[in-house]
């Protein structure tokens, strides 16, 4: 789908965490050898908040192409990866 190729695609993250990278401190704390964290901390989690973001951005756009079957039927497969994943029922309703 050529729409969300700009959400998912490897070069958009790329030019984030290049331009994040740009302007980020340098982290806080001497790293060890084998670490190489580049920038702060929170740039790390910015980035990353960029990217669940983008990915959330993407399957929106997904989801608004699919007929009401089809819905059913990638609910219904969720429901069966969650209970894999968590080992019980995955309930969506909001519980306050």
């Amino acid at each position: 789908m050529p729409e969300i190729a700009d959400f998912i695609g490897f070069d958009r993250l790329f030019d984030i965490y290049s331009e994040v990278r740009t302007v980020a401190p340098l982290p806080e704390y001497e790293q060890i050898p084998y670490e190489r964290l580049g920038i702060c901390y929170e740039a790390t989690m910015l980035t990353g908040a960029i990217q669940i973001a983008l990915t959330i951005k993407a399957l929106k756009a997904i989801a608004s192409g699919l007929n009401e079957q089809e819905r059913k039927e990638v609910i219904a497969w969720a429901k069966v990866e969650a209970k894999a994943t968590w080992g019980k029922e995955y309930s969506w309703e909001t519980n306050y």
